[in-house]
This record gives structure tokens, sequence and C-alpha cells, in this order.
């Protein structure tokens, strides 16, 4: 992979020369012009004899645009280069996650050996067949049926491609959706989850307060919080780009005897809880189950898209994207949505409970709106994974002091939109929504 990113740097730069060099050609041809008929009628003569103003003129014309033509073709054949190396490492990158299988026996499923899931990529390059070998068998691959056809004893079976995909997910990842163009529309990718209750709770019970806020918050809008929906976001290719990410996170710190340690303070026990059951944990890239406010509208096209921190306004910690631990915080952010519910118009808020690699953490000291990426950790050469912002004294903020978690991360893939959960709270005077 790493070979391929370096020869396609290599194939952009050469064909950023190629342009330059054409407009060179255009500019002298420029130059040219304005010469006629003195310097540059004198330099032809040598090669065509002593040719008048005009006919210097046609000679350098037909030598300029004769040589922008061939950078013009230099440069179309560097670009095609680089749109098939781009294909060939998107193919090789969603590879590395594939496991191709073949029905040994009916709705019984066998692996096939490595060697032949790594030559079944010809299906990522627009191929409708091609043939594998398997030990000393040949074998017919057609991908329209799906379908592996032995050419020693003429058996055909049924083939698959599995993902390692998320085991909660519903959805069969489909291969041709994968490896070929399509538009990922919302919802193609979202499913619906029924443990309203569930969420419901996870509302309820983050507004956990540190610091200053020792014990129960006394904010009762998120404690009577009621979830009207909750939608899951099954975005293979947004959940590709998150795993690698979070791959590459592992081996670097190894490689670097970074160890990442656990929030401090702790989130909630019911975030914690969700984070347990659905994150496979190691000790080297910790994940944690985070809210982040935001609209409706915003929240599918990050389904979509993932999360933008360009896209994100500047913070007390910089230019990226913020979480919390606590759902009141999120909460603020959030923008409500009237929509209809059980037959009353209600104010849906939406809160994205999404996983996020926290890596190693710097926590802050101090308030700073331009902060465009984590500081660096002068003993190992690397720069933290994240800024954390913890809960008390804060020189910088227009309070003096942090009073709710929050966590900001700079690398889009960094975290996954997992769950949407929309929700109103019921009209209360002594709430202040």
């Amino acid at each position: 992979m790493q070979g391929l990113e370096e020869e396609i740097k290599t194939l952009r730069a050469a064909a950023k020369m190629a342009a330059a060099a054409e407009e060179d050609m255009r500019n002298e041809m420029v130059l040219i012009h304005d010469a006629l008929p003195g310097q540059a009628t004198f330099r032809l003569w040598s090669k065509f004899g002593s040719p008048s103003a005009c006919q210097a003129e046609r000679i350098l014309n037909q030598q300029v645009v004769s040589k922008c033509h061939h950078l013009q073709r230099r440069n179309m054949e560097l670009e095609t280069l680089v749109d098939n190396l781009r294909l060939e490492q998107k193919c090789q990158s969603l590879q590395c996650g594939a496991v191709w299988q073949f029905e040994s026996q009916p709705s019984k499923w066998s692996r096939m050996p490595p060697e032949a899931s790594a030559k079944l990529q010809a299906y990522g390059k627009g191929a409708e067949q091609t043939r594998i070998e398997v030990g000393d068998i040949l074998y017919q691959i057609d991908f329209q049926s799906m379908t592996q056809r032995s050419l020693f004893t003429g058996k055909t079976r049924k083939i698959r491609c599995k993902y390692q995909t998320p085991q909660h997910w519903e959805r069969c990842v489909d291969l041709a959706s994968i490896l070929r163009p399509f538009a990922n529309r919302f919802m193609q990718i979202a499913v619906e989850v029924l443990e309203l209750e569930r969420f419901q709770k996870l509302l309820q019970f983050s507004v956990l307060h540190h610091g200053y806020h020792a014990g129960e918050s006394s904010c009762d809008c998120m404690k009577r919080a009621q979830v009207a929906r909750v939608l899951r976001a099954e975005n293979f290719h947004l959940w590709t780009t998150h795993h690698n990410l979070v791959q590459l996170m592992r081996s670097d710190l190894r490689q670097r005897g970074v160890h990442s340690a656990p929030l401090h303070p702790s989130p909630s026990a019911v975030l914690s809880d969700l984070t347990a059951e659905y994150v496979d944990q190691d000790s080297e890239v910790l994940q944690t189950f985070l809210f982040h406010g935001t609209s409706f509208q915003t929240a599918a096209a990050i389904a979509q898209e993932g999360f933008d921190p360009w896209l994100s306004g500047p913070g007390y910690y910089g230019h990226g994207t913020y979480f919390a631990t606590q759902a009141c915080e999120s909460h603020q952010c959030s923008t409500a949505d009237k929509e209809k519910c059980n037959g009353i118009f209600q104010d849906l808020h939406t809160i994205l409970v999404s996983r996020v690699a926290s890596g190693s953490i710097w926590y802050a000291d101090k308030v700073d709106p331009e902060l465009l990426r984590p500081p660096l950790q002068d003993e190992v050469k690397r720069r933290y994974d994240c800024v954390v912002a913890k809960p008390g004294p804060l020189p910088g903020h227009n309070k003096l002091y942090q009073s709710l978690q929050e966590v900001v991360i700079f690398e889009k893939a960094q975290a996954y939109p997992d769950f949407i959960v929309q929700y109103f709270i019921p009209a209360d005077p002594r709430c202040a929504d």
C-alpha cells in the first residue's frame, strides 16, 4: 500500500510538471510574438534560412503548438496512470478486510485460501469473470451469478464475500455496492433501532458532572428526555476508513512504545456499558462512545460522509470536531426540528452517539482556539491523538473554568457515527430549553 501511495505521488508530480511545461511554452509563445521580427527571426536563420517576419511567426507557432500537443498527451497519460493506481489502491484496501467463501455444503460456507482471495481483486476493476487456480484445480469465477465452476469436475458452487463489519449490523454488505461507484444515499445505510428505552436511559443518566458539579446534575431537561427514534448508520465505506485509521494508530503507538490511557474523569456508567458491549477494546487504542449534538440534516450527512473538523467552527480548543461525555453538553449544541411524534408536533433534537478513538490524550492546560492539531509529544516526537478539556479551572476560558468534559479530534476518520438519536423534551416551565 505504501509503495502505491509513493507511486501516485510521483505520477502526480510528473503530471504537474507536464502541465507547467505546457504553460511555459504558451508564455514563451507570447514573448516570441512580442519579439518578432527581431531576435526571434535571427534565431531561425541558421535553421530555416532567412525567413520573413510572417514566416518566422508561422514556424514558431507550429513548433509551440506541436510541443503543447505532446505535453497534453503526456499529461493525459499520467492522469490515466494515477486513476488506475487509485483504483488498485482502493481494491487492495478493501480486500484487506475481505474473506471470500464458497458453499461447501448446503448453507455451510468454507473459507477460500488467502491466495485465491487476493486473485479475486479482479472484480474490483470491473471484471465480470475471472479464473483462479487453487492447488492443481482451475476455477471459472462468475461475478454476475456469484458462482465458481471447477474446470476439472464441472461442479458449480455459490461464492460470497464477507467483510469485517461490526457484529451488530443487520444488513449484509453487498459486494457490488462496495467496489463499484454508487450514490451512498442515507436510507441505504440507515437501520431502525427498536431499543428506544435503552437510548432514553443513556441520555437521562449521562448528565453526571464532575468537579464544580459534583454528583448528579440539575439538568431536568435531559433527565426527562423522551427518545422518538434511533437510527444505526451501517456505512461500509466510512467504517472501513475508520477501521483502517485505528489500525494505523495502533501500529504507530506500538512502534513508539506509547500507551493510551482511559479518559479521566471516566464517562458515565451507562455510556461505559454501551462501549463495553459494542466496541472491541484493546490496550493500545482505546475507543469510547461519546455524544455529538447537531441537527438531523447534518447528522444524516455525517452518516454518509463522516465527520469533518474543517466544517466545524473554531472552539476553545481549536478547529476540531467536539464530543462530550455528558448528554446535556451535546444537547446545548443540538438543533430542534419540528416533527410529528405520536400525533403531536414536537421539537425533535438530534444527538450522534459515536465511537471515538482517543489514542494518546493531551489534557488541555489552557484555551487555544487557533489549534489545528494536537500538540507534539516531545519524548517520542509524535503528536497526541486528541485534546481533552477536563472539568476544572482553565486559563483563557470566559468563565475561568471548564464545567463539562470535552474531547476534540482533528482527523476525519477518528470517529464513526454509530447511532443517530432523535428525542424531545416534554414541556415544563422549569426547563429553560
